[in-house]
């Protein structure tokens, strides 16, 4: 079975538009991640949204590529690297599911900002939001509402009109075209955030380090930060400080 071909495709209410996700047959060769856990949110329940928050070490990474890849002309000021890591902790993700909303971010093109205002004067991480909510939907056969992906994920911050007017967005701007995005597209932008990961944690692998230091030198061995960070004036801290 075929993914719908949809070019000029236009949804009157979250219905249509649900429908349509769950119409989308994923690719074949795409491995299937393991099924998004219904997590207790009680202890998130005193996160806010609007204060920084401590970065634990898997999704600073993740976290932080999401951010850089909202387009830059569609915010004034770039997306919110603490609020789009309170989303990851909230969903509890898979990769698989983290590196397609990566791909489909990176896919936007310039006139995606133009057309995305024009429907919904928005902050720019909801297009992030949006981004998990289109990935988890083609990936994953637990389908979430936009109501969830509202009220749950981003605690209340955006309604599920918002989130549906950006997934529309997005979409049209992607000629929906979900099943463009290849497995080693999605391979790739996994390591990106793995990569990004790694500088933030402080963390050299034994290979890039032994490669990069002359035969017979020895060193000093390279300090490697423990436990989490915390963006303090929009960098990256070690917590607790030295």
């Amino acid at each position: 079975m075929d993914s719908p071909a949809i070019s000029t495709a236009s949804f009157s209410d979250e219905e249509d538009l649900e429908a349509y996700l769950a119409s989308y047959v994923p690719l074949s060769t795409l491995p299937t991640p393991p099924p998004v856990k219904e997590r207790d949110l009680s202890d998130l329940s005193a996160i806010s949204m609007h204060e920084a928050v401590v970065l634990t070490p898997d999704l600073a990474g993740p976290a932080t590529c999401l951010a850089n890849l909202v387009p830059s002309n569609a915010c004034l000021l770039r997306p919110s690297v603490s609020t789009i890591h309170n989303f990851l902790l909230r969903s509890d993700l898979p990769l698989e599911i983290i590196g397609l909303a990566a791909c489909i971010l990176d896919a936007l093109s310039s006139r995606f900002a133009p057309a995305w205002r024009k429907a919904a004067s928005l902050e720019p991480e909801v297009a992030v939001l949006s981004a998990l909510s289109l990935a988890a939907a083609y990936l994953d056969d637990s389908q979430k509402s936009a109501r969830y992906w509202a009220q749950v994920i981003s605690a209340d911050r955006y309604t599920a009109k918002q989130i549906n007017a950006t997934n529309m967005s997005i979409l049209f701007d992607i000629d929906y075209g979900l099943q463009s995005f290849t497995p080693d597209m999605i391979a790739e932008a996994i390591l990106d955030m793995r990569r990004v990961g790694n500088v933030i944690n402080g963390f050299v692998p034994e290979n890039e380090s032994a490669a990069a230091e002359p035969e017979g030198r020895r060193t000093k061995p390279k300090l490697k930060l423990q436990g989490t960070t915390v963006m303090v004036n929009g960098l990256h801290t070690p917590e607790p400080s030295p």
